[in-house]
């Protein structure tokens, strides 16, 4: 489906309730998951107008290196190390 926006902008009521769903799901699996659904990478251009689900390289370059990549070391700083094996 495209509506010539990210998909975030053409979803239902019931579909962003889905999703909500899901993602409070994905959370307790996953507790340190960066939602860059409704950040400045959301704007239209950031993707293809065929293909609005998938980020343009460069677009996943930048979120990579600016937040996803910090964040990921901040969170191993934060962690204890694992215990050694026996």
């Amino acid at each position: 489906m495209s509506c010539g926006f990210p998909m975030t902008h053409c979803w239902s009521a019931t579909v962003a309730k889905e999703v909500a769903a899901w993602k409070r799901q994905l959370g307790t699996i996953f507790p340190h998951v960066i939602d860059l659904s409704f950040s400045s990478y959301d704007a239209a251009t950031n993707f293809y107008r065929a293909d609005p689900i998938h980020f343009k390289p460069d677009v996943g370059v930048r979120f990579m290196n600016a937040d996803v990549l910090p964040f990921a070391i901040r969170i191993l700083r934060e962690r204890p190390p694992p215990a050694a094996a026996p």
